[in-house]
């Protein structure tokens, strides 16, 4: 497969156990497509969000913000993952068929550090292809990971200014009060699974995106699993032994991937949690000898605060409207929330 770095039975539970509203499948060249409800204003800039949220309950923009649409990709994977096949007949295999508002070819890889030359290339040229296709190209999310180059977490903070090496000791003292038990997927009673999906739950709900929600099915495969391989980085009040956050991450060949979190709130935060879990992960990979920690999609401004790169992946879009397609050609840089997010927290630096 391209693109890969995820396990494939965890891309494989995607399509056994789709998000809540989801319509998952395989199409006859083994590519992944699912159809859902898509609020079009989800990586739109707030500004613009805001204005255009007023016309939403009009009758006669009625469906128009939140269209059916089918998406090519997964959303429990960091790239487009693809069987290896012609850029063209992979092309050919996601239109035919296609019958919604919107056909979106999600998280192409660009100019990936993570991922091979000859994957690079073959996106780069499937991207030109799908341009010429009539597709909107759009900068999508940015995934961001860290290099570790470094020995030791003295070292890494050492990279900081004085004030923000400040700020992140201070941050890391509530780490004493705490207890990080790290163990494998495969024992996960039906006690310890709700409790898992329900921190999962608050995360989700906490979160200013709303796109896809994983279920209690997808959740229980996925902790129940002794092939899948999932490390779960748990964190208990010391005193309660009260668990009150988790990280559900994968290792690859050099690298860890922080891929899921729950936490329980407001004792999260009091407790710093998820600060102190991008620590733990980097020490992680500093003891088990790993050359990359890749963290996920969301909030790019923390990330960025906390020292990590960005590699920003490609959205092909299709609107069937011709309309809307030319459109989207004039506007598409008000759809880019990601990449006009980090552009303002740079220029703030």
């Amino acid at each position: 497969m391209l693109n890969q770095l995820e396990p494939y039975e965890l891309i494989d539970l995607f399509v056994k156990f789709p998000p809540y509203d989801f319509k998952a499948r395989k199409n006859n060249k083994g590519v992944i497509l699912f159809d859902t409800l898509f609020d079009i204003l989800t990586t739109a800039d707030d500004f613009l969000a805001k204005k255009l949220k007023v016309f939403e309950n009009l009758p006669i923009l009625k469906g128009f913000f939140k269209p059916l649409a089918t998406f090519v990709g997964t959303t429990v994977s960091e790239y487009l993952v693809l069987p290896e096949l012609d850029e063209i007949q992979f092309i050919d295999s996601i239109i035919e068929g296609w019958d919604t508002e919107y056909l979106i070819v999600k998280d192409i890889p660009k100019d990936s550090p993570l991922l091979s030359k000859q994957e690079n290339a073959y996106s780069d040229n499937l991207v030109k292809l799908l341009d010429k296709r009539g597709f909107v190209i759009l900068t999508g999310q940015a995934l961001a990971y860290k290099l570790i180059d470094f020995k030791s977490i003295d070292e890494y903070l050492m990279r900081f200014s004085y004030k923000r090496r400040y700020d992140f000791r201070r941050k890391l003292k509530k780490k004493a009060q705490l207890i990080l038990e790290i163990e494998d997927s495969g024992n996960f009673d039906n006690n310890r699974l709700s409790e898992y999906y329900s921190m999962y739950e608050s995360v989700y709900n906490k979160s200013y995106i709303h796109f896809d929600k994983l279920t209690p099915d997808f959740f229980r495969e996925l902790l129940r699993s002794k092939t899948l391989g999932a490390k779960i980085f748990s964190y208990y009040i010391k005193d309660k032994n009260e668990l009150i956050g988790y990280k559900i991450c994968f290792q690859g060949r050099d690298y860890l991937i922080d891929k899921f979190a729950g936490f329980k709130y407001p004792e999260a935060l009091n407790f710093n949690v998820y600060f102190i879990s991008w620590f733990d992960n980097l020490e992680y990979c500093i003891n088990n000898k790993l050359k990359k920690f890749i963290i996920g999609w969301t909030n790019p401004e923390t990330k960025a605060y906390l020292g990590a790169d960005f590699n920003f992946t490609l959205h092909a879009v299709y609107p069937r409207n011709p309309l809307i397609r030319r459109s989207l050609r004039y506007l598409s840089r008000f759809f880019e929330s990601d990449k006009n997010e980090l552009e303002r927290f740079l220029r703030k630096k």
